[in-house]
């Protein structure tokens, strides 16, 4: 029996992967077992095959990111047909990690033991999660960027000004459902991988409070957490946050706060920061930045459940908001990622 590939390609058979796998001794195997696992559960297009005798995930049948075993120990992500300056398509991939060597045609990240793997698993996820799909988004034309922890990869000219993306969580009705959700792996990784291209935070007063003391005093180090929950905490922990609230007198040290005329600040924020800012912002909030021009993109994960009533995401707006789709990705669960560019105004 052939494994085959979701491009209809036939792959290494099914017996011999299991059988490879079941006779794998190696100090690192669990983590191993750990991280494919999770590369795998990140994307529908991914598919595995056997190569070096390691794992290799494929996108459109090409290998991707390949794991290595070198003799002596620890183990090696080899991530294939990357560049480290412009190629023929004008396509570039940044790493601001230090994670990855780079060689002619490939990147190489090395990690010596466990605890490396351990201490730097939540950035090798998003990293690898951040190749595969820069490499989905390289038909998208010349002059696409992927730079780790900073900018989209989808195929976008990046723009000098910064970007500003609301990351939304709806029902199919359009209500709030953060207080009725308990996010799978797979749902929780989409605002992991927002988070992670994102120089920083943007929110109002409520859910600075929500966010910042849940996040910032959990364990890591609990085995209750959830990978992704890991990830998450450590990326929010490293970024930066712009608080607008007219009644907060302080906020920790690695937070802005902006008590009067928002929409400037924010203006201002924007211009200076070349990057992008995630938004995690209350209706009020969303609807003025939305009628000001300051938002950018709307990244909504829709679950798939109808409440029938409940707070809305966004406020009333001063005029409708025309949006062009760059992507709509479904997950296992049945939720549906939906990635909109808000189109500019026609005066």
């Amino acid at each position: 029996m052939r494994a085959r590939r979701h491009d209809g390609s036939v792959g290494e058979p099914v017996e011999r992967r299991r059988r490879h796998s079941g006779r794998v001794h190696h100090p690192l195997k669990d983590d191993i077992v750990r991280l494919r696992a999770t590369i795998l559960a990140s994307n529908p297009h991914i598919t595995e095959r056997i190569k070096w005798k390691a794992p290799s995930f494929c996108i459109d049948g090409d290998d991707r990111v390949t794991f290595r075993l070198p003799p002596r120990g620890g183990l090696q992500l080899v991530l294939h047909r990357g560049v480290k300056v412009r190629d023929a398509t004008g396509f570039t991939f940044l790493d601001d990690t230090g994670l990855m060597e780079w060689a002619a045609d490939r990147a190489i990240i090395r990690l010596a033991d466990s605890a490396h793997v351990r201490a730097r698993e939540s950035l090798v996820v998003t990293l690898v999660h951040q190749w595969m799909d820069a490499h989905q988004h390289r038909a998208c034309g010349a002059g696409s960027t992927a730079h780790f922890g900073r900018s989209h990869i989808t195929g976008r000219k990046e723009n000098l000004m910064g970007q500003f993306v609301v990351s939304l969580l709806m029902t199919v009705d359009g209500f709030d459902g953060n207080n009725e959700f308990e996010p799978s792996s797979e749902e929780h990784q989409v605002f992991n991988d927002s988070l992670a291209r994102a120089e920083g935070l943007v929110c109002d007063h409520e859910n600075y409070e929500l966010l910042v003391p849940f996040w910032d005093e959990v364990d890591v180090t609990d085995p209750a957490l959830s990978q992704a929950e890991r990830q998450f905490a450590e990326l929010f922990r490293t970024r930066r946050r712009f608080v607008v609230s007219g009644t907060l007198e302080q906020v920790d040290g690695l937070a802005t706060l902006i008590k009067d005329d928002p929409v400037t600040h924010l203006r201002d924020l924007k211009a200076g920061s070349g990057g992008e800012l995630m938004v995690a912002a209350g209706p009020a909030l969303c609807a003025t930045l939305l009628d000001h021009g300051l938002i950018d993109e709307l990244e909504i994960l829709v679950l798939p459940v109808i409440f029938g009533n409940g707070a809305r995401q966004i406020g009333n707006l001063l005029r409708k908001q025309p949006l062009t789709l760059i992507q709509a990705r479904a997950l296992s669960s049945g939720a549906v990622v939906l990635h909109y560019q808000i189109k500019p105004s026609a005066s």
